[in-house]
């Protein structure tokens, strides 16, 4: 402190800030601030992606449900249309098995 510095305290014994001083915390408070939101941001932004990619996850099971669902039901048709020659074949005669 310079001897030209006025320098002003409360009646606890703490000393008032000066401009300066409250300035600089203000400055500090603020940074702070940001970098909260900036926390804040980033925390939501991980949320988000890891909802999207639960909803790929969802949706690729899903996918891979419907084409199990497609395959079991060719296989099906393939089975009806194999018994439905045979009993073509039968009807006419033709006995493959022998």
């Amino acid at each position: 402190m310079s001897q030209d510095e006025l320098v002003i305290y409360y009646p606890d014994g703490s000393k008032f800030l000066s401009p300066v001083e409250l300035s600089n915390y203000a400055e500090q408070e603020r940074f702070l601030k940001e970098q909260e939101t900036q926390r804040a941001e980033r925390e939501k932004l991980l949320k988000e992606q890891e909802r999207f990619l639960k909803e790929q996850e969802t949706q690729r099971a899903e996918r891979e449900k419907l084409l199990k669902e497609q395959e079991r039901f060719l296989k099906e048709q393939e089975q009806i249309k194999y018994q439905t020659l045979l009993s073509q074949l039968k009807a006419k005669g033709i006995d493959i098995n022998a």
